[in-house]
């Protein structure tokens, strides 16, 4: 596994040259507007309720009931995780949980941005925005629940049912899980922008192991990571959306080739 996000990484960075900034502004004004953008793209983004269609507000409902029903099989669900422990899993969750991690996905982000500021590639620091911008505000709506829903973790065995609102402490900070939201978070935005089945498996294959992980090891419920991976997923796309209006369509495209790797973009 961290050999494909080495893989990942390797790709994304190689593609630097891909397609230069020509218009020779100094760093300073750049990031200036890089950061007007990420505070418009916020006010955006958590406003959109607002315009939601039918069809959003039937999405957004779907989320909600899936996430109910699986609170009828959260408990099953633990004891099959408790009862297939394995070295192999063990070290597998271990891994994959660092996906999830929150300096992870910063630090992610910002080696993407900065790549892409330096080398004055316009898309590939794009790519870096989005990448926070996901992360960003997928977090700002899962601490939220967190702290609003309340509900204790599986290892307080106080069971699937157990809620207690506005605790500032961490075995009540259950549902939804922030790993699997900032997994899917960043896994939506990147699939999204690399445009590449094959990728599109990988990153989502990943973020999918991710979520395991917090089952797997007793922080979570199955509910708590089934929630986390919708509002990472939702999110990722919501910022590629606002990135892509009005603008030209562009994508990362890479394949294998008989000497290497080769790396491009398509506008």
């Amino acid at each position: 596994m961290t050999v494909k996000l080495l893989f990942c990484l390797f790709v994304i960075i190689h593609g630097a040259s891909a397609r230069p900034d020509s218009t020779g502004r100094p760093f300073l004004p750049i990031v200036l507007s890089d950061t007007k953008q990420f505070f418009n793209d916020a006010g955006n983004f958590f406003s959109s309720p607002l315009h939601f269609s039918d069809n959003d507000w039937f999405a957004a409902g779907a989320i909600i009931g899936g996430t109910a029903s699986l609170f009828l099989i959260d408990d099953e669900m633990r004891t099959v995780m408790k009862h297939n422990q394995t070295p192999f899993l063990d070290d597998l969750s271990d891994i994959t949980r660092i996906y999830g991690e929150s300096y992870f996905g910063v630090g992610l982000s910002a080696g993407i941005y900065s790549v892409g500021l330096f080398s004055k590639n316009t898309e590939l620091r794009n790519t870096g925005l989005m990448v926070f911008e996901s992360l960003a505000f997928s977090a700002a709506i899962t601490h939220s629940l967190k702290i609003i829903i309340g509900r204790s973790r599986p290892y307080t065995e106080n069971g699937n049912a157990a809620f207690s609102p506005f605790k500032f402490q961490e075995e009540h900070w259950s549902l939804p899980s922030g790993h699997a939201t900032s997994a899917f978070a960043i896994s939506s935005v990147l699939a999204g922008r690399f445009n590449n089945t094959y990728a599109s498996i990988a990153l989502y294959s990943l973020a999918t192991l991710t979520a395991f992980s917090r089952v797997y090891s007793d922080v979570h419920w199955i509910s708590d990571a089934a929630l986390g991976s919708a509002i990472g997923y939702v999110t990722g796309n919501a910022v590629l959306q606002l990135h892509n209006k009005n603008k030209t369509e562009s994508s990362f495209h890479f394949q294998p080739v008989l000497n290497g790797v080769r790396v491009d973009f398509r506008f």
